[in-house]
């Protein structure tokens, strides 16, 4: 499920995407204009699906081209749509201009993209229940009229962006049933769809050695 700018949702329709989500529901929540302050969106029903608190809305001169994306967590599976290293993609042909700061996270989320400059988490993943939910703190899509970066708007190459929104959806379509704790010594199995994720992997052990390993 992804809810575009969801500044006029109702609680009765947050409690049941909640509750869809802690059943093991994949959700994405892109922050958008629909609302002028940090206030609005702290005192919005949606705020119970947010992995932090909004506290204010970042501006940028649209010749300021200083803030891009900068991924915090390089070994997500949600990167393995681009079949290269996800550091390596020309984040900086896309500035952006406007955001919104999360900050205040529970404890149960960790920002999978961070912006230059201030370090505010970009998208952000948080665990409910049996469900991921993904926020993204700058629109995507975006306005044509008063853009808040060139993700979308952009004279670059376009694959780039929409891929990073492409893998988001198929991370979230994933299933998540499967086990990701072991004990030493105990057989650890991963499910690995091909269509969703790499065909090699790199192991490392506790001493720093890897070793490829296909799946």
């Amino acid at each position: 499920v992804v809810l575009y700018d969801p500044s006029s949702i109702d609680a009765d329709t947050c409690d049941r995407v909640e509750s869809w989500v802690n059943e093991g529901g994949g959700l994405m929540v892109i922050l958008g204009p629909g609302f002028r302050s940090a206030e609005e969106w702290n005192t919005s029903p949606i705020r119970k699906l947010l992995p932090g608190t909004i506290k204010r809305l970042t501006r940028r001169p649209d010749t300021d081209r200083g803030i891009i994306l900068n991924p915090s967590n390089p070994n997500h599976p949600i990167w393995s749509i681009f079949e290269m290293p996800v550091d390596e993609v020309p984040w900086a042909n896309y500035p952006i201009f406007r955001h919104w700061d999360i900050e205040e996270l529970s404890e149960s989320a960790f920002p999978l993209m961070r912006f230059t400059q201030n370090d505010m988490p970009a998208i952000i993943e948080e665990y409910r229940g049996q469900g991921r939910i993904l926020t993204w703190a700058v629109p995507y899509p975006d306005s044509a009229e008063q853009p808040w970066s060139e993700l979308f708007r952009t004279s670059s190459s376009p694959e780039w962006p929409f891929g990073l929104f492409e893998g988001s959806l198929r991370y979230l379509a994933s299933p998540n049933r499967q086990q990701t704790n072991y004990f030493v010594d105990q057989r650890a199995f991963l499910e690995n769809d091909p269509s969703l994720y790499p065909s090699k992997y790199m192991l490392f052990d506790p001493k720093g050695e890897q070793a490829a390993v296909e799946a």
